[in-house]
């Protein structure tokens, strides 16, 4: 069959027969070939929303889609990668709402100014990705169109941050603390902040690791090993060190003495 005309409807790729008679969704099982001698023309782009309204799920994700962006955003995406490794899946947060709009379950600060005092409450985030992402936001691969999760929830905790501190915005989001966003992800504050120093840090980190606790550890502005001023995710630990996941897209094991070294705290949901 020959086509005379492709275009875009609602986010997706449509295709319109050369009799005119016809006009059809060109899916992920539909190839373009090109006339004979020339060059085949791209596969069908689609985007997050236009999968989603055929019943796409962002289900499957995985701490490993997570690969920051330009922005100073670690502390946002270590948590984010710490969760999802010990079974929290954020995408059961986000539903799909039309014309490329998210909503996003999360929580925030009743009274922000003394938190955690004062407790927290649920705060639905909209947030909207059309596929196409700015230089702020995690990757996102088009082939891939699960990895949305991450630029989505990045762009919640921004939002929700943003509510009491109007400096952070989707496009230039700044540093921020690894205890908020575990706050805002899992609507709660009973966490521990145990410094590097502290004589029994490895045994409290041991052992909550062990007990699948929620770990995300930073580094000192002087680190040079490791990154500086950085967070990790803490996926795993043992007598000789940890298992990291740096949100730059890698995963590492270092010594106990390169953390006592280069290491600042370690935040503990409990």
């Amino acid at each position: 069959t020959l086509f005379r005309s492709m275009r875009h409807k609602d986010g997706a790729l449509w295709v319109e027969r050369d009799d005119g008679t016809a006009l059809f969704h060109a899916d992920a099982t539909f190839r373009i070939v090109a006339p004979l001698g020339q060059p085949a023309l791209p596969a069908p782009v689609q985007t997050p929303a236009s999968l989603a309204k055929k019943g796409f799920s962002l289900s499957g994700a995985a701490y490993r889609d997570i690969v920051q962006g330009g922005a100073d955003t670690c502390w946002i995406l270590a948590t984010i990668a710490e969760l999802q490794s010990k079974g929290y899946d954020l995408t059961k947060r986000i539903r799909y709402e039309g014309n490329n709009q998210y909503q996003v379950k999360l929580y925030n600060w009743n009274k922000p100014a003394s938190r955690p005092a004062g407790g927290m409450h649920v705060r639905t985030v909209r947030v909207y990705f059309d596929g196409k992402r700015s230089g702020a936001d995690p990757a996102f691969d088009p082939r891939n169109p699960r990895s949305a999760w991450a630029v989505i929830m990045q762009r919640a905790v921004v939002q929700a941050v943003h509510d009491w501190d109007p400096g952070q915005v989707i496009e230039s989001p700044h540093s921020g603390n690894a205890g908020d966003a575990l706050a805002i992800l899992t609507g709660q504050w009973n966490q521990q902040c145990i410094e590097v120093g502290d004589a029994n840090a490895q045994r409290i980190v041991r052992d909550a690791v062990a007990a699948r606790k929620i770990v995300v550890f930073g580094t000192t502005n002087e680190a040079r090993t490791l990154v500086g001023n950085h967070n990790y995710a803490v996926l795993g630990t043992s007598n000789q060190g940890l298992t990291l996941y740096n949100p730059h897209g890698s995963q590492l094991t270092v010594s106990w003495n390169l953390i006592n070294a280069e290491g600042a705290c370690f935040f503990i949901l409990r």
